[in-house]
């Protein structure tokens, strides 16, 4: 069965070549799959396909141009569809910001523009003017400008007043107290400010002030010299419909943290990176576990394999969660241990009852899972059990993050073989499996046992035997299953 709607759903899945080679069946599959062909072009300096006269031929179904080098050469003029533009370089050239401005005027269906320059703001000032009163669709910006004057931070701001998604990274502003007047940002919901320069704390604070449907905020501190004592009550105060949450470089404080978290009406995501992350933040933290989705806490100072247990056995609705470690005890709980132990040496096989995790959606665990060096092997059969409810799990990292290679023992974690209770994981719907940093020695039928028991595992991450020559003769399993090996 031939239909239209069959072959734009198969499209969606097919590679550029595949593509072409599909539009050339005949007329109907022409119109078909032509537009999928031409919608996104990708011009790098060196790849500039397709030809000229393919991209005048066709304009009218690019929808997305991904531009990586100058001289920017392609004929704009011939473009009146596109919906996004992305420029992966820092633009030096004049004639490059006035080919832009000649896009942005002919394209009124423009969304996205991603951008950056180095600080030359006169070469720029036509693209920032039409920014701010051209394109009436534009919700996302992402800017990496230089040493904008006075005029181009009017623009800017006037640009943003319209935006549902904006992202100001190393950009240096004029103080907007030196204008005619503060914006306030009635569409804002997804921010992101990585700015050292030009913008001091309290005017970015500002800025987040004045976007009272804020529900996404990315903030990249500068390693303890920004003072966030104003965040707490601008997110109680204004923001509150703020839910998702990074603060990066930041060192701050557990008890800032905790002020942080208990300003928030519900927290769905949480990511910190450099700042302490103790009692108070914890006990804050406690509050949102029943909304959490996503967590990252890996490179915050204080975290245990305790905080990781307790997130969970409380978290139902979380699906991604990074931190630097979970403990064998934390898992098992010392009365189970005991157990255990006492099993071991009678050498019985009964499962003692363990606290049951509840974030069983989980797609995404990121923890060193360790206390295991020198303990019998009943220790992983159980900690194999229970990962084996995590059903939905898809990308699983369980081996030592660089930061931590120094603090954490290769010999501690889990051993990844059958007789360790490897095979109790055979439900789990694993695509990527990195266990980078951990001693193993495991055999052809454990890496045959991956191969077949996880069908959609693409990438492995680690060495599965600490022999070299054992380790070559492992890799081509994984190899002859088209299974990509990396070591970190």
């Amino acid at each position: 069965m031939d239909l239209p709607e069959l072959r734009n759903h198969l499209a969606k899945f097919l590679r550029n070549a595949e593509l072409a080679a599909a539009a050339a069946v005949c007329k109907s599959w022409h119109e078909t799959f032509t537009p999928h062909l031409y919608r996104e072009i990708q011009w790098t300096e060196y790849t500039r396909n397709p030809s000229r006269q393919a991209i005048e031929t066709n304009a009218q179904h690019i929808r997305s141009l991904f531009i990586h080098t100058e001289p920017w050469d392609f004929p704009v003029e011939a473009l009146t569809k596109v919906q996004d533009v992305f420029l992966g370089f820092r633009v030096q050239r004049l004639e490059t910001w006035e080919r832009l401005a000649t896009l942005l005027r002919q394209n009124a269906e423009m969304e996205t523009v991603t951008a950056a320059t180095f600080g030359r703001e006169s070469l720029m000032e036509e693209f920032m003017s039409v920014l701010a009163s051209g394109c009436p669709k534009l919700h996302t910006l992402v800017s990496n400008f230089d040493e904008l004057d006075e005029n181009c931070t009017a623009y800017l701001l006037d640009a943003s007043v319209r935006v549902k998604a904006l992202s100001l990274c190393d950009v240096e502003l004029v103080p907007p107290d030196s204008l005619d007047r503060w914006p306030v940002f009635p569409y804002l919901e997804h921010l992101e400010l990585t700015i050292h320069v030009g913008l001091s704390a309290d005017q970015q604070c500002e800025v987040m002030r004045r976007s009272p449907q804020l529900r996404f905020l990315a903030w990249y501190l500068d390693c303890g010299k920004t003072s966030i004592s104003p965040l707490s009550g601008i997110i109680a105060d204004h923001c509150r419909h703020l839910h998702e949450l990074e603060l990066i470089d930041g060192k701050l404080s557990d008890r800032e943290i905790g002020q942080i978290l208990d300003s928030f009406q519900r927290l769905t995501k949480l990511i910190l990176v450099d700042s302490e992350f103790h009692s108070k933040a914890q006990r804050a933290l406690t509050r949102h576990c029943p909304h959490l989705k996503e967590l990252d806490v890996r490179r915050c100072y204080g975290t245990t394999g305790a905080m990781t247990q307790q997130i969970m056995t409380s978290c139902p609705e979380l699906v991604h969660l990074y931190t630097e470690r979970l403990d064998a005890q934390d898992i098992l709980g010392s009365a189970t241990l005991t157990h255990v132990d006492d099993m071991e040496e009678k050498k019985e096989n009964t499962h003692p009852p363990v606290q049951d995790w509840v974030c069983t959606g989980l797609r995404t665990l990121s923890t060193f899972i360790g206390g295991l060096e020198g303990k019998p092997q009943a220790w992983h059969r159980m900690v194999m059990r229970q990962l084996a409810s995590l059903r939905k799990l898809e990308s699983f990292t369980i081996g030592i993050a660089s930061f931590n290679k120094d603090k954490l023992s290769p010999r501690d974690g889990l051993d990844l073989r059958l007789q360790a209770g490897l095979d109790s994981l055979h439900g789990l719907s694993i695509q990527e499996f990195n266990f980078d940093g951990l001693w193993q020695q495991m055999e052809e039928h454990d890496v045959r046992w991956l191969t077949e028991a996880w069908p959609r595992l693409s990438s492995v991450v680690g060495m599965m035997h600490h022999d070299p020559t054992r380790r070559i003769e492992l890799q081509r399993i994984l190899r002859a299953r088209n299974i990509n090996i990396r070591k970190l």
